[in-house]
C-alpha cells in the first residue's frame, strides 16, 4: 500500500523546485535594476527652444531619467536662472518659459546634468540570464514534473508488487 507520508516529500521537491527558480530569476532582475550607474553630463548643447516648447535631452529619457539638475549655461560660461525654464526629469525635456540675454530662442546652451544610465554590462548579463531561466516554468516544468509523477508511479507499483511474496 502506497502512505500519503511517502508523497510528502516529492510534493515538497516540487514545491522548492518551483520556489528556487522564482527567487533565481526575483534575485537576478533586483540585481539588474541596482546595477544602474549615475552617470554626470557636463555642458550637453542644445539649441534653446522658443517660449514655452521643449528640447529633449540627448539621456534624460523614462527609463533613465534625470537625477539631477545643475544649471544651464550660455558659451560664455553665464548661468541661466532657474525661473527661466522648466525640467521634466522622466521625460528629459527643458521648456523655455522666457528669453533672456542669457539664453534665448535659437542661441546655443549647454546643460549639465547626471542621470542613472541602465544601460550596463551587468543588467545586460542578468536579464540574459533571466531570459534564459523563465523558460523552464512554460517550456520545461510540464515535462518535469509529468517525469517525476511517472516515476512515483512506477515506484509505488513496483514496491506494491515487491511486498507480495
Amino acid at each position: 500500500m502506497v502512505e500519503t507520508k511517502e508523497l510528502i516529500g516529492y510534493i515538497l521537491l516540487f514545491v522548492l523546485s518551483g520556489m528556487m527558480i522564482g527567487i533565481g530569476v526575483l534575485t537576478f532582475d533586483k540585481f539588474a535594476d541596482a546595477s544602474a550607474e549615475e552617470t554626470k553630463i557636463i555642458n550637453e548643447s542644445f539649441t534653446y527652444p522658443g517660449l514655452n516648447a521643449s528640447v529633449t535631452l540627448a539621456h534624460g529619457n523614462s527609463t533613465s531619467p534625470i537625477l539631477t539638475f545643475y544649471a544651464i549655461v550660455n558659451s560664455t560660461g553665464n548661468v541661466l536662472p532657474a525661473t527661466n525654464y522648466s525640467i521634466t526629469e522622466d521625460a528629459g525635456n527643458i521648456t523655455a518659459l522666457s528669453n533672456t540675454t542669457t539664453c534665448k530662442t535659437g542661441m546655443t546652451c549647454k546643460a549639465t546634468y547626471s542621470y542613472d544610465e541602465f544601460a550596463t554590462e551587468t543588467r545586460s548579463v542578468m536579464n540574459n540570464n533571466i531570459s534564459s531561466i523563465t523558460p523552464i516554468a512554460s517550456d520545461w516544468m510540464g515535462l518535469i514534473v509529468t517525469v517525476l509523477i511517472l516515476a512515483i508511479i512506477i515506484t509505488m507499483v513496483v514496491r506494491s508488487f515487491g511486498k507480495v511474496r
